[in-house]
């Protein structure tokens, strides 16, 4: 079985798949994947055509500013997304495959869960496949969001206007995800409450 989590930023997926994993259960996250994606040679020099040599440092590992420069325009990212598409694909089937020779149940973490059926079509052969939302208030969302980017860049921006360039963030990331559509759920993971309660929901479904 494999358990499609899914949401829109900052409503919680991470925390979601963290906690599963702390109980033993696999996943495997887009998000990762896609930077080491970013380390393949071939792609690397793509990627520095596109956006220049600043996005990767020295030891050639990705910088912010190549997350940057893709989530700061919808045309970007969706440029992005058609280079590392089968490479993705192939990858995440390879990561699927190992790791259902050991666990029954398997998750994958993605912001975009639109994608599945064009990239992820083959994992439907192989094995069922749930979707499972996690939703969370579009205020305290984008409040979440915020936060996290300015605890995460305050030591690299001037803090004169890092609240602007944080709201300027959210407000990129909810123009990219305007289009997003989970599917048909199977799960709804309700993430407005405490941390408890969201535990508590992932207890009663999975019984933990």
């Amino acid at each position: 079985m494999l358990y499609i989590v899914t949401g829109r930023i900052g409503s919680g997926k991470t925390t979601v798949t963290n906690y599963l994993q702390e109980k033993g259960y696999p996943v495997i996250r887009t998000d990762e994947l896609l930077h080491l994606l970013y380390k393949d040679n071939v792609l690397k020099g793509t990627l520095i055509s596109l956006f220049g040599e600043n996005i990767y440092d020295v030891n050639g590992n990705p910088t912010p500013y190549l997350t940057q420069k893709i989530t700061s325009n919808s045309m970007l990212l969706k440029m992005v997304e058609d280079i590392t598409g089968e490479k993705l694909q192939q990858l995440v089937i390879d990561v699927f495959k190992n790791l259902q020779t050991k666990y029954d149940t398997i998750f994958l973490e993605t912001a975009y869960p639109q994608k599945i059926n064009v990239l992820f079509e083959n994992l439907k052969t192989m094995t069922d496949i749930k979707i499972l939302l996690v939703d969370k208030d579009n205020q305290k969302r984008c409040d979440c969001v915020k936060t996290r980017w300015i605890e995460k860049n305050k030591n690299k921006i001037n803090m004169f206007n890092i609240d602007q360039l944080a709201e300027d963030y959210v407000k990129n990331f909810e123009q990219i995800q305007q289009d997003f559509n989970p599917g048909n759920v199977d799960i709804t993971i309700n993430n407005d409450g405490s941390i408890s309660d969201l535990y508590n929901q992932l207890k009663e479904y999975f019984k933990l």
